[in-house]
């Protein structure tokens, strides 16, 4: 019976918090008033949510190619993925890194070879996987799909940390590939990595030194408590600025770097 009120009373906010935004981010200064005061943890975050299928896809290749697909929730939601289309289509970003790949990594991929890339040189997505065997299950995907050379999936293992004075576990970028990239991403896709609540807080502090000025990110399953904390903490750092939060599938933090 709790676990009912609770999902009818976290319901009705985000169905008033969608009617008033729509997909349009909401200001940290606004999700700050509502965090903590829902009813349970995660209270902007659905409780559960209907599984999609590739033809929920805005583009018209890959709703076709990928129209039986499910994507289940460890996977970036098809309307985020939709968002992140649009991002590409109108601010042709050079180079995107993701961090954490799957069917995403493949959106991403022909995102970028639609929007077009001039001079730049293959890959146009760089994307880093913190478990040998997912980057090697998205490689072949990639490859199934033509897509090959225009992502790279890099292995980056989880180790522990002291980022921004917090000890946290997160990406080890130190040693990979990656670091020919400095300064070259325009476009920061956060879906990982998995791990603890919080685990995530390291991924943009760790990432700045490959992305250029006015680089923008994008932070997915952002509707949980612990990714408004991380959100509040960036949005403290120098030289970042958190946006707002999108109520769109489990949420999609949106901001810019300088």
């Amino acid at each position: 019976m709790i676990r009912l009120y609770r999902r009818l009373i976290n319901g009705a906010l985000r169905a008033c918090l969608n009617l008033k935004y729509g997909t349009e981010p909401i200001p940290l200064s606004k999700i700050s008033l509502w965090w903590g005061r829902t009813w349970g943890p995660d209270g902007l975050h659905p409780m559960s949510e209907q599984p999609l299928k590739g033809s929920s896809l805005t583009n018209e290749f890959l709703s076709k190619a990928l129209k039986d697909e499910i994507f289940n929730p460890w996977s970036m939601s098809p309307m985020v993925l939709n968002i992140l289309e649009a991002h590409i289509r109108n601010h042709r970003p050079s180079r995107v890194l993701e961090l954490g790949s799957g069917l995403s990594t493949l959106c991403l991929a022909r995102y970028m070879h639609e929007a077009g890339h001039g001079d730049v040189e293959p890959p146009l997505v760089v994307s880093v996987e913190q478990d040998e065997r997912y980057a090697t299950l998205t490689r072949q995907r990639l490859k199934d799909f033509g897509s090959d050379m225009e992502a790279e999936v890099i292995v980056a293992p989880m180790a522990p940390q002291e980022i921004e004075g917090h000890a946290t576990r997160c990406y080890d970028l130190g040693s990979t590939a990656l670091q020919k990239y400095r300064g070259q991403f325009d476009l920061l896709v956060i879906d990982g990595p998995s791990g603890e609540p919080g685990a995530r807080f390291g991924t943009l502090p760790l990432a700045r030194d490959f992305l250029t000025k006015g680089a923008w990110f994008f932070l997915d399953d952002a509707a949980r408590d612990s990714e408004v904390g991380i959100a509040q903490a960036w949005n403290n750092m120098t030289g970042v600025n958190v946006i707002g939060l999108s109520m769109v599938g489990r949420g999609v933090l949106i901001g810019r770097v300088s």
